[in-house]
């Protein structure tokens, strides 16, 4: 397994857009004809610092973010957001 320090952040968008890819084809596989969609993520990496009395505690990143998932047939429109969150 490669850590993220190993990875760089290019190639950690690359590797992000790929399963985007996948998940969109996926939908899309899925839906019956005259039936349309959109598909979107938004999120950040971020890295963090804790202290506690002027001494470090706890470092790490996390990656947060959201999919929205928006299907639309004979006008009528549906949406779920599903959180996608993890640590390093």
């Amino acid at each position: 397994m490669t850590s993220m320090a190993a990875v760089t952040l290019a190639e950690q968008v690359s590797q992000k857009e790929t399963v985007f890819g996948q998940l969109a084809d996926r939908v899309a596989a899925s839906l019956a004809t005259g039936v349309y969609f959109t598909l979107s993520i938004a999120g950040e990496d971020s890295q963090f610092t804790r202290f506690n009395r002027a001494r470090v505690r706890q470092t790490g990143q996390v990656s947060d973010g959201d999919i929205t998932l928006t299907v639309m047939q004979d006008h009528r429109t549906a949406s779920a957001t599903l959180p996608t969150k993890g640590t390093v």
